[in-house]
Formats: structure tokens, C-alpha cells, sequence
């Protein structure tokens, strides 16, 4: 439906203006951007969610954790074909290729002096 890919573009619009490869977004933000589509108070029910996240496809962008079970909690959208999504794909889902392919992603990272890396621990 029209409405389910003008809030799909407007995240991709949101995502684009930062030049972000992710942006987190709580349930309230969201249900604000479709609110502002639709023109009216709505709720956003598991169809809906549905349909948004289909639209978000189409313009490259995925969702973790799956936005079709966010109720009151945040998510975070990826473009995809970004080294940070293969990362989340395969922490994901892992089978027997996915250490490696994670241990090839790390190596990326690491030998790209454009990125500075931050350890944090407890």
C-alpha cells in the first residue's frame, strides 16, 4: 500500500539526510512518522508493521530486531549491502560458514585505516 512506502522512504529519507548506515528508532518515533502519513491517530498493529517492513525492502533498507514483533520497543534499520549488516545477518544466523565469514567482516574492518575502533569493556 501507497502509505506503507511513503514511511518507508521517509526512513530512508532519515537515514540518507544523516548519511547513516543505521538509525535506532523507538516504537513512539515510528508510530509518529505513520501517524503523519496516514493523517489520523492510529495504532500500528502487526499487519501494518507487516506492510512497512515490506516496503522498507524495496528501498534497501532491513530492520533488526524484526519490526513485525516491536510493540512499545525500539529497532534499528540497516542498508543493506553494508558491512555492518552482514555482521548482524551472521551473528543472527549462524551456521557452520558463519565464523568465518564474521572472522573475514572483523578482518575488513580492521584493515581499513578510515576506521577507528573502540573497545569497551565493563
Amino acid at each position: 500500500m501507497e502509505h506503507f512506502r511513503e514511511v518507508a522512504k521517509r526512513i530512508k529519507n532519515e537515514l540518507d539526510e544523516g548519511n547513516f548506515s543505521f538509525k535506532t528508532m523507538s516504537y513512539s518515533e515510528l508510530l509518529s512518522i505513520y501517524r503523519e502519513v496516514i493523517g489520523y491517530e492510529a495504532r500500528i498493529s502487526k499487519s501494518v508493521r507487516e506492510g512497512i517492513a515490506e516496503a522498507l525492502l524495496d528501498f534497501g533498507i532491513r530492520v533488526f530486531p524484526a519490526i513485525e514483533d516491536m510493540e512499545g520497543e525500539s529497532v534499528r534499520f540497516f542498508r543493506s549491502n553494508t558491512v555492518l549488516w552482514d555482521i548482524v545477518v551472521n551473528l543472527r544466523y549462524p551456521d557452520n560458514t558463519s565464523d568465518a565469514r564474521l572472522a573475514a567482516l572483523i578482518k575488513k574492518i580492521k584493515e581499513d585505516p578510515t576506521i577507528e575502533i573502540h573497545v569497551f569493556s565493563k
